[in-house]
């Protein structure tokens, strides 16, 4: 499903990035911010903008516990889309995988979703509007895409570019699904090293979201 190299696990790569980001970046970083987003997207949807008021006098839950909940459940998402590109490879395609190579392939999965998806809170919250945020983070993530060995493989890239993506979460995402993906046994497709740099990424940025949360509105929403 991932591919037989580097470049082509950009399709199963770039949804994983997707579900850990998506709902992260446009999310609001404010209480007020908050339900004014909550009413933009019930508006989009036909409901009336009515739906979003009892949060106000809801009990404020502590910003770990909200940005955490948020993790969990955007976590359960990539785990369904990673489920059904595997059920399709089988299905279409005749792919399968080793029973070790799929643990090791649902390891990185979590690790990495909920990794980047603290990376994308803390984005949220160091970005004054949520239409902003969408934009500045994909003009931060195309780069990254291309010295990652997400569509090009890391062969054909020169030592700087291969050294600038190693600083990065990218690069060990794509490592961590390419190497299960051709690797037969749970010990040879795993990675831990990847795995503690993502680990560290979603770490940092998890701190780093939950100091900037606030439940106060942004001077650019305000």
């Amino acid at each position: 499903m991932f591919g037989v190299n580097s470049s082509s696990s950009g399709g199963a790569l770039t949804w994983l990035l997707a579900a850990g980001t998506q709902a992260p970046i446009e999310s609001p970083r404010s209480v007020p911010d908050g339900l004014s987003w909550l009413r933009r997207r019930a508006g989009g949807a036909g409901i009336p903008p009515v739906a979003a008021r009892p949060a106000t006098s809801a009990t404020p839950a502590p910003p770990a516990v909200l940005l955490g909940g948020q993790a969990l459940a955007t976590l359960v998402i990539a785990l369904g889309m990673a489920a059904v590109l595997l059920l399709v490879a089988r299905l279409a395609y005749g792919v399968s995988m080793p029973v070790g190579a799929l643990a090791a392939a649902a390891i990185a999965v979590v690790v990495g979703t909920l990794s980047f998806a603290c990376i994308g809170y803390a984005v949220a919250g160091l970005v004054g509007s949520p239409d902003s945020a969408q934009p500045i983070v994909q003009a931060t993530l195309l780069p990254l895409y291309f010295i990652s060995g997400v569509w090009i493989p890391l062969a054909s890239l020169g030592h700087t570019l291969r050294s600038i993506a190693s600083l990065f979460p990218v690069e060990h995402l794509a490592n961590s699904l390419h190497l299960a993906s051709v690797m037969g046994s749970f010990g040879t497709a795993l990675h831990p090293a990847d795995l503690l740099v993502l680990a560290a990424w979603g770490a940092g940025a998890a701190v780093l979201a939950v100091r900037r949360f606030s439940w106060l509105p942004s001077p650019a929403t305000a």
